[in-house]
């Protein structure tokens, strides 16, 4: 996700990372750890919330991860390009 100036904002892991500092369910606990800090789960938040309301749904393992709408529907709707 990038800032009003194109700048990467700072997610607390790179996209693609499969570690616990990646799941959306375990933030509260990082954040009281110290290995998330607030910004990194607010643009986290920012991001869900664009998402969420475009019609997307996340996962509680990534918070780069989200799925458009139903999944039986959408594989019964749309042709899977490969």
């Amino acid at each position: 996700m990038a800032s009003e100036r194109g700048c990467e904002l700072d997610m607390g892991t790179g996209f693609d990372d499969l570690t616990e500092l990646s799941h959306p369910a375990l933030e509260p606990a990082m954040l009281a750890s110290g290995a998330l800090n607030a910004g990194q789960i607010a643009n986290r938040e920012l991001l869900r919330g664009a998402m969420f309301q475009a019609g997307f749904v996340g996962i509680n393992s990534e918070w780069w991860h989200f799925d458009c709408g139903d999944r039986v529907q959408v594989r019964a709707s749309f042709t899977r390009m490969l």
